[in-house]
């Protein structure tokens, strides 16, 4: 624990939403796989969500509210993954999931009809992942906090639960951050990621307000 999954995770938003970022630092992947400013949402799971719950916030992140109430509005309905694949559609979209088990562990004591709300949360993620793999332009992002968060708990175990769900449903690869560790300077320019998400924090204030936030891009000599 420390802030590094987050700070990878906030850096790999930055790059997906702002193309001419994605350009400037990564010029070669920009003209290999050329796409635009691609829609970001980013769940972390200490907020809460006591009204709309995870889905019903990716749903609202995506401007797409509406579409979900269905599934919240009366109590917590687990999205289909018909459900997913219709809400996120063709548009590339990034979707970051961080700090879950302790919403999991919350969602424990929440009954829902003969359950509870942890479990109608991993059959949700489930079918949002099985859907990613039936759409081109989706990747989701999931931090387990396997390293700083006990494992026995229902929270880490439901969080590990729902992509075991999902590939053993679609027989599919997902990949898993404990496979395949790269070291974060491996993949990004620290320095420029670095000075760039210390201009959003000026600007917009928040880890919560990546998802809309418009930081400026001229140099700050205040910034190291």
């Amino acid at each position: 624990m420390g802030g590094g999954k987050t700070h990878s995770m906030i850096a790999l938003g930055l790059l997906a939403r702002d193309s001419s970022l994605r350009a400037e630092i990564f010029p070669g992947l920009a003209r290999d796989a050329a796409f635009g400013d691609t829609r970001l949402v980013a769940v972390e799971g200490r907020s809460g969500f006591e009204e709309m719950f995870v889905w019903g916030e990716i749903a609202k992140q995506l401007g797409k509210g509406a579409q979900f109430s269905t599934f919240w509005r009366d109590g917590a309905k687990a999205p289909s993954e018909k459900d997913w694949t219709d809400l996120i559609g063709d548009d590339p979209t990034l979707i970051l999931l961080d700090e879950l088990p302790p919403y999991f562990d919350y969602a424990v004591t929440r009954v829902v009809g003969s359950g509870n709300l942890a479990q109608v949360t991993t059959y949700a993620l489930s079918n949002l992942l099985s859907a990613s793999l039936k759409l081109k332009r989706c990747c989701i992002v999931i931090s387990n906090l396997s390293g700083s968060y006990s494992c026995r708990t229902a929270g880490s175990r439901a969080v590990r639960s729902a992509p075991a769900n999902a590939r053993d449903r679609r027989g599919d690869a997902i990949e898993d951050e404990s496979l395949q560790a790269v070291p974060f300077g491996q993949l990004f320019h620290c320095n420029q990621i670095a000075h760039f998400y210390v201009l959003l924090l000026v600007n917009i204030g928040s880890y919560q307000d990546i998802t809309s936030g418009q930081p400026r891009h001229q140099a700050n000599d205040s910034v190291p």
